[in-house]
């Protein structure tokens, strides 16, 4: 199921079927869930709440990413989301990023144009992520401009948005999977601007990775990183898409790591005499440019 047209759901109404199934701890009848979650006094007649596809397009949706199971018109959490908790959003989307990264769920990304499965999400992340998130927040007009401009190198005809609509769709999922937040001036009364902060899903990815107080070589961090992160310039699905490369950490990943330190989620350490290290882009110092050689896991990461 392509997740940037109908009928793919985005994350927040698929938490709430989440949600609702982890509550209520066991399966449950496809119209006895719509019937809890979507009750015909929301919409104010049966006709209204029949024709509203909000909570089917959810389940499916779930269903598609592994989530959830239907068999005989019954929702069954699968094993591995019946770990999650109702309380917990940030795991969730945990799990949906996960689910949404996977290889097999994003073979042939350079070699042909297929949009099924995450594929045209997880091209536009790449594109997304490749701009500097210290420079000006998008919106719908000028990533339709700037797509034409700046286009896969590997697959030059695609654009990762066909529509606003689709662009649309790209904001609430780049949001939701914490790559993207919104810009600090808001809505411009054109479309809502957003900028590549990826800091949510990085903060995230290292919680995962290495428990609090763990001391990682800078190197060392950053291939795990964009081992988890593959949509990050330098990680495999960006390189697969022709996508350049820096001599430093991108800008997205540089603004995520400096960003995290700023919050007290990690430490990041120079030791002269260490053998490697890595270079972030840090507008703050005189240089431009800050050299890492460790990241000090400080406390759990709540992004």
């Amino acid at each position: 199921m392509t997740l940037l047209n109908d009928p793919a759901s985005v994350p927040a109404p698929m938490w709430a079927v989440t949600r609702a199934l982890l509550f209520l701890g066991k399966p449950v009848q496809i119209q006895d869930a719509k019937a809890l979650m979507s009750p015909v006094s929301l919409f104010g007649d049966a006709t209204a709440a029949e024709k509203d596809t909000t909570f089917e397009w959810a389940y499916k949706t779930l269903a598609n990413y592994g989530t959830l199971t239907v068999i005989d018109n019954t929702l069954t959490l699968a094993p591995a989301a019946q770990a999650l908790r109702v309380e917990d959003y940030s795991l969730f989307v945990d799990f949906l990023r996960g689910a949404i990264l996977t290889d097999e769920r994003n073979s042939g990304l350079a070699d042909n144009p297929d949009l099924r499965g995450p594929r045209d999400l997880t091209r536009a992340l790449a594109w997304f992520l490749a701009r500097d998130p210290f420079g000006p927040a998008l919106n719908w007009d000028e990533a339709s401009d700037e797509q034409s401009l700046r286009p896969f190198p590997a697959q030059p005809n695609v654009k990762p948005f066909s529509s606003s609509f689709r662009w649309d769709r790209f904001v609430y999922w780049s949001i939701g999977l914490g790559f993207a937040e919104p810009s600090v001036l808001g809505n411009d009364g054109r479309a809502s601007r957003i900028i590549p902060d990826c800091t949510a899903a990085v903060g995230r990815t290292i919680r995962q990775l290495w428990p609090a107080k763990s001391r990682i070589l800078g190197h060392e961090a950053e291939a795990a990183l964009l081992r988890a992160l593959p949509v990050l310039p330098g990680g495999a699905y960006s390189r697969e898409l022709g996508i350049p490369g820096h001599d430093t950490l991108s800008p997205a990943l540089s603004f995520a790591l400096l960003s995290a330190a700023g919050r007290g989620w990690v430490d990041l350490r120079q030791h002269d005499d260490a053998p490697r290290d890595i270079v972030l882009i840090d507008p703050d110092t005189a240089a431009g440019r800050r050299r890492v050689t460790e990241l000090v896991v400080l406390e759990e990461i709540d992004a």
